[in-house]
């Protein structure tokens, strides 16, 4: 019962409604997450910052290292070490973020992918007796997704962008249990849920000048459900970004985005990135972003990300890697029931390439 219970209620990795897609494309990813004020961002207002026919084609590459351990103690009681349990580790490809842009005078429509949430991940243990042979071996495995398909529509008056999205939601969690005993038939169990729904977004970006923008986004609370009886609720968020551009100096935007999420209990997510332009053709990029677990505020994610771009006339490509780690140092395990002395560590690689197409 215990085994159960760790597997299907704890702790890194396996999330009930997902892990967050934090970013939108490469460029977003290099600076931290940020996107709301960029320009063919997640957020519709962008639209009226892109004068051009625009395609967006983005891809990833992540990869995901997670490390159980006990800790392990003396007779006196003193912490003299971990010994790791299990370590597991994932690597997937994923696409990202896609759009088409149209531009009418001062209207824009777009139709656009990209992911939400993401449900991949893998857990395997090994249990083992006084003679390290293998008592039983227990195997997890979840993959899936909720992603998001949308059509957009911004205006375009002087310097303040209207716009506005409706999405149609829709996705797959998948997962199999396995429990592998010697000298005997294994336990397997499976689930599959199709998931359904809709959401919407408004958004505002006030650009007064070259070396000034404001960005605020909203998006509604929401539902996606499956005809297995799933339902996941997400809340509304509220997102304000800005970057600044000082004047008379070397290109350098500063930029920043707060998101406001109103679970079981208010959360803030916070993304801060640098974009540094050589020769106008050329970027270099690094950002930070920082969020709790949703189901466990306890549990922080620190996001490092560094990347670069090229971009002339006709075409532009991005990369951008982040590095992110959980800490689960001040998590409360004793409410979950978890007697075992566990200790987590779980790392994230994120790789991703985006190309724009002007036409």
């Amino acid at each position: 019962m215990l085994i159960f219970f760790i597997i299907t209620l704890t702790l890194p990795g396996v999330r009930n409604q997902g892990d967050r897609v934090y970013f939108y494309d490469a460029r977003s990813l290099s600076l931290g997450g940020i996107n709301t004020p960029l320009e063919m961002s997640g957020n519709p207002a962008s639209l009226g910052l892109t004068g051009h026919f625009t395609l967006l084609l983005s891809g990833a590459a992540i990869g995901v290292n997670e490390k159980r351990g006990l800790r392990v103690y003396d007779s006196y009681g003193n912490n003299i070490g971990t010994s790791t349990i299990s370590n597991n580790k994932s690597f997937d490809l994923h696409p990202e973020a896609c759009s088409f842009i149209v531009p009418l005078k001062s209207f824009r429509v777009s139709v656009g992918y990209a992911p939400l949430w993401d449900f991949n991940y893998s857990y395997r243990r090994e249990y083992r007796d006084d003679f390290y042979q293998i008592t039983r071996i227990v195997e997890e495995n979840h993959s899936g997704s909720i992603s998001s398909l949308s059509a957009s529509f911004g205006f375009v008056y002087r310097f303040i962008n209207l716009g506005g999205e409706v999405g149609y939601l829709y996705g797959t969690r998948f997962r199999e249990d396995r429990v592998i005993i010697p000298n005997q038939a294994d336990t397997i169990s499976r689930s599959e849920d199709d998931f359904n729904g809709s959401m919407k977004k408004l958004g505002i970006i006030i650009n007064p000048n070259i070396h000034l923008r404001l960005a605020y986004l909203y998006s509604p609370a929401y539902t996606v459900d499956s005809p297995q009886g799933a339902e996941f609720k997400y809340p509304e968020k509220h997102i304000l970004g800005f970057f600044y551009q000082p004047a008379a100096r070397v290109p350098t935007k500063f930029l920043a985005e707060i998101n406001y999420e109103r679970w079981e209990e208010m959360l803030w997510v916070y993304k801060v990135g640098v974009e540094h332009l050589i020769l106008n053709n050329y970027a270099v990029r690094y950002g930070f972003c920082i969020f709790p677990d949703y189901t466990e505020s306890a549990v922080w994610t620190t996001v490092f990300s560094l990347g670069a771009g090229f971009k002339n006339r006709w075409y532009g490509i991005d990369i951008g890697y982040s590095y992110s780690k959980k800490d689960y140092t001040t998590a409360n395990y004793e409410e979950l029931g978890i007697e075992e002395k566990l200790r987590f560590d779980e790392t994230t690689g994120i790789f991703l390439l985006s190309l724009s197409f002007t036409f």
